[in-house]
């Protein structure tokens, strides 16, 4: 099943979209809540001008996987692209409200950030931009003292 998927997303890469889309179905009807799907299918109906499909697509992928900010990044693009800057927005903050350190959070600050320097919102992305930051800083300075504590052993078995 994961090679339909990965068939699905070179054909939408190779701008052969039905070919895509019949790879996206076979994946489908083999297994209908896997996660990678809905990350190729969506983009393969809004290439096919199907924005509706597209938007339903990627709803049903957050039924089955609601924790998934890879699927919220995919959908925040394709909103932002329609021109739905809320609703992309929406999906940023949702997705950095599950997890403010998840591989994608940098993603969805950037991309969040992006819409309002777009909207003319300065202030608003600057901010956005000083959460990621600030977060950084904690998460740094929380795991210096982790690694000093895990020095201290080492030389004090050095030092007896």
């Amino acid at each position: 099943q994961p090679l339909y998927v990965l068939g699905g997303s070179l054909e939408l890469k190779a701008s052969n979209l039905e070919l895509a889309k019949a790879f996206c179905m076979k994946a489908y009807e083999m297994d209908r809540r896997d996660e990678a799907l809905y990350l190729v299918w969506p983009r393969v109906e809004a290439e096919l001008d199907e924005p509706d499909r597209a938007r339903t697509l990627f709803e049903r992928g957050l039924e089955h996987h609601p924790f998934s900010t890879r699927i919220m990044a995919a959908y925040a693009e394709f909103e932002a692209t329609e021109g739905f800057d809320d609703a992309a927005r929406e999906l940023h903050e949702r997705a950095l409200n599950i997890d403010e350190a998840s591989p994608t959070a940098d993603r969805h600050r950037a991309a969040w950030a992006a819409l309002e320097l777009d909207a003319g919102q300065v202030l608003a992305a600057r901010a956005i931009l000083d959460d990621g930051d600030a977060l950084a800083a904690a998460v740094a300075a929380a795991a210096q003292p982790q690694q000093a504590q895990q020095g201290q052993p080492q030389q004090q078995a050095q030092q007896q």
